[in-house]
């Protein structure tokens, strides 16, 4: 795109189509990514109580 002058309409929506495209797949991932970071956080607790529980009917 040249100062607000679009050369080809066509273009300039393939231009788009590409762009986003790459702003949604990137959208997607981030909050992939968020998610399994809360399953971290939200498993971690869990895990360690169960282990300690584990333990402690194992003496």
């Amino acid at each position: 795109m040249t100062q607000g002058v679009i050369p080809n309409p066509a273009l300039a929506a393939s231009q788009l189509s590409q762009l986003m495209k790459t702003e949604v797949s990137t959208q997607a991932l981030n909050n992939a990514f968020i998610g399994f970071l809360i399953a971290i956080f939200v498993l971690t607790p869990v895990l360690l109580i169960g282990k300690k529980l584990a333990a402690k009917k194992a003496h």
